[in-house]
């Protein structure tokens, strides 16, 4: 049993007499994607923001497993075994079988989502391992195109999470879904916030040359994102406003695309894709963010949320589900309007725009509950002190 961990309590910062031991433990990481293992220059140039995986790497000595390494196993296999396998298309399964064959006689395993951690969870619950330690940081609860494989999918959760020892949970929804919903105990869940880092996304953080990216001369409203992105009800809200809007759709994550309807006007809209260091300045230079979502349990745009509150810039964003009342405040750390009510979101860019005081009060509050809150370091701290706990260390 894992006490629940107060996250503003500063002694759950780990010592490095903890860390020392933790990796000396046999501690994986599961991610339901692909890694570049080059990025990890690429932060040591300071081009773009530390990473919780290649933290947990650096502090704790754990090992990670994305889907690179599983085609690079794969491709090791024998014929007949590379043939079953190629009959399997979905990686996240096929994932959660080839670590569970490395990794069954390990110490802990931290699965960063459900579509590889579930499945690792039914394989140990089949298999009748009481270790490892499983750690799953969960936000989709519901799968499926119809109410069928919805069934299923809540299902084969329900069997899952019995052999999973402790979820992190981004907001307090999905916590409630846990308990309610599935049963899980309350002493059996972690509040672990979606971090950011707070040391790249600082507004004095200066690029060493200069970033090619084109900033306009006057202000200018920012977005960006693709994950459940509502642009429609955006470009409807500034349609006609004299102020230009630059929307960032791009995502290392999100299958989904956005391109703009020709029959909207976009005059005053740019859509293009950005790298890390251009959305910095890009984040510096802007007036007002806006994070249009549409209606989600899930926590869609909030790394877009906390990078601009980290450079101290005020935020309008959806009152979806998984946003509201958590990471954002309404007219405190920022503004909420109902998802997809282009009306309403027009009538507050409009009216924040035209108050400078108000702008700056929001950004300041944003900004200090992000670096007191929603910093990388704590996230990092608080996965270690609940593997350590779970391995009776502290």
């Amino acid at each position: 049993m894992v006490d629940n961990i107060d996250l503003n309590e500063p002694e759950n910062l780990l010592s490095d007499a903890v860390c020392t031991w933790l990796s000396e433990k046999r501690i994986k990481i599961i991610i339901s994607g692909h890694v570049d293992e080059n990025d990890i220059v690429d932060i040591e140039k300071g081009i773009r923001p530390r990473s919780d995986i290649f933290e947990f790497e650096r502090r704790f000595g754990a090992k990670f497993y994305d889907f690179n390494w599983l085609k690079r196993r794969l491709s090791e296999k024998n014929k007949v075994t590379s043939w079953i396998n190629s009959k399997i298309s979905n990686l996240s399964i096929l994932s959660a079988i080839e670590v569970y064959k490395v990794a069954k006689d390990d110490d802990l395993i931290y699965a960063t989502n459900e579509d590889v951690g579930l499945p690792l969870a039914a394989l140990l619950r089949l298999g009748r391992r009481k270790r490892p330690f499983l750690l799953l940081r969960i936000e989709n609860f519901s799968y499926g195109r119809n109410a069928l494989y919805r069934f299923i999918h809540k299902w084969f959760m329900q069997f899952s999470v019995r052999r999973i020892d402790l979820f992190f949970c981004r907001s307090p929804k999905h916590i409630a879904i846990l308990e309610e919903k599935y049963g899980v105990p309350r002493h059996k869940v972690i509040l672990a916030p979606e971090p950011v880092d707070i040391a790249y996304f600082d507004k004095e953080n200066r690029p060493d040359t200069v970033v090619d990216v084109a900033i306009p001369d006057a202000p200018f409203i920012l977005s960006a994102g693709l994950e459940m992105r509502d642009y429609e009800t955006l470009l409807a809200a500034v349609a006609g406003l004299p102020i230009q809007i630059i929307i960032g759709a791009g995502s290392p994550w999100s299958h989904f695309r956005f391109t703009p309807d020709e029959q909207q006007n976009t005059n005053n809209v740019t859509v293009d894709s950005f790298t890390r260091l251009q959305m910095r300045e890009l984040y510096r230079a802007a007036r007002l963010v806006v994070v249009p979502v549409k209606p989600t349990i899930r926590t869609c745009g909030i790394s877009v949320i906390l990078e601009a509150l980290a450079m101290e810039r005020p935020v309008i964003a959806s009152r979806t589900q998984g946003l509201e009342g958590y990471y954002m405040e309404d007219g405190e750390t920022g503004c909420l309007v109902p998802p997809g009510n282009s009306e309403m979101l027009r009538k507050e860019i409009v009216r924040l725009l035209s108050n400078s005081a108000e702008i700056e009060q929001l950004a300041h509050a944003g900004h200090e509950k992000v670096v007191s809150q929603f910093y990388l370091d704590k996230y990092v701290d608080t996965v270690g002190t609940a593997a350590a706990r779970l391995l009776g260390i502290v």
